[in-house]
């Protein structure tokens, strides 16, 4: 966490406003909004101490509010939704990633909050994942070097698809399709029985992907 803090430079210059409108305190839109992250690149942009501060209550807000959620109500995403937004949780780009930055150097003091803020952004990012269609996933395991293929249901060969429809239990294939990934980063799905194995390879469907994607961004988080 230390060597994050050196790195860090976002810049604040009183008077000047680049990355993004600041007024009464909320911060404006801009830039395209948010994609999948594993927020391994440090932000460099110029931004004002009101900006600063903005960007930081407002991922605050998000994190907290995502704690409470979860913890006083069964469908925690429509009560995150309902406080703070959906806007607020799907923040432009840059925005969001400053944020995530600011709060990542703010709760690096003690273990207690370094534990608590990874909880949080953790939830945040599952929840991103779900709600991103299939092309913007496919194009975050790109953008990130991480080898999940996908496969089209229709394009198995038959005997496959008979494989994967008695594991699902209820004789249907998933309709998300599957991804083709080392059997090693599904090492919680096989003990569960819930992927199928051939030749070192793992066949995982779309809605059981989410637990292998958030478990390695929860792990690169840790380590950083």
């Amino acid at each position: 966490m230390l060597r994050t803090a050196r790195q860090m430079s976002v810049a604040i210059h009183s008077g000047k406003k680049v990355v993004a409108s600041v007024e009464n305190g909320s911060s404006g839109s801009v830039g395209s909004p948010t994609k999948l992250s594993l927020y391994s690149e440090i932000p460099t942009e110029e931004i004002t101490l009101q900006q600063f501060e903005a960007f930081a209550l407002e991922r605050l807000s998000v994190l907290k509010a995502l704690e409470t959620g979860k913890a006083q109500a069964v469908e925690w995403v429509e009560y995150v939704k309902k406080q703070i937004g959906k806007s607020v949780i799907q923040r432009h780009q840059q925005i969001d990633k400053i944020g995530h930055h600011i709060l990542r150097l703010a709760f690096c003091k003690t273990e207690e909050n370094r534990r608590w803020f990874i909880t949080q952004e953790t939830a945040l990012f599952r929840y991103r994942f779900e709600e991103s269609d299939a092309q913007s996933i496919d194009q975050f395991f790109n953008e990130n070097q991480l080898t999940y293929n996908a496969i089209e249901s229709s394009t198995l060969n038959r005997e496959l698809q008979d494989k994967l429809r008695t594991l699902s239990g209820n004789g249907q294939l998933d309709a998300g399709g599957y991804y083709d990934v080392r059997w090693e980063d599904a090492l919680e799905l096989v003990g569960k029985r819930r992927v199928l194995l051939m030749a070192g390879r793992a066949f995982v469907g779309r809605k059981d992907l989410v637990s292998i994607v958030v478990a390695r961004f929860r792990s690169r988080l840790s380590r950083t």
